[in-house]
């Protein structure tokens, strides 16, 4: 298993090295940095059970123990949820494409 910290830092290494323009490049480590500041959670075992009870409602469908309809209620529900777990990133129109004159 890789040390966080270690990880953490050639990713920035990396970044801090891509041909980007400088704009484009500060705002990647800026949000990189932003993301690495946060505290964690259970986001990555949350995804994980969410991702396993979409197979099972699957499963019960397929297996004629479910409904359509309420296979597809359940599976737009966990879907949503697994949605919110996703970080946002911010929007690639608030970056500049070209150097400022």
């Amino acid at each position: 298993m890789i040390m966080a910290d270690k990880i953490e830092s050639l990713v920035l290494d990396v970044l801090r090295s891509c041909s980007l323009i400088a704009t484009l490049r500060d705002a990647v480590i800026g949000v990189v940095r932003e993301r690495l500041e946060r505290p964690t959670t259970g986001s990555h075992a949350d995804a994980a059970a969410l991702r396993a009870r979409l197979v099972r409602i699957k499963q019960l469908f397929e297996w004629g123990e479910m409904e359509k309809a309420e296979y597809l209620r359940k599976r737009e529900q966990v879907q949503q949820q697994l949605a919110r777990l996703q970080p946002h990133a911010p929007a690639c129109s608030t970056w500049s494409a070209r150097p400022s004159s």
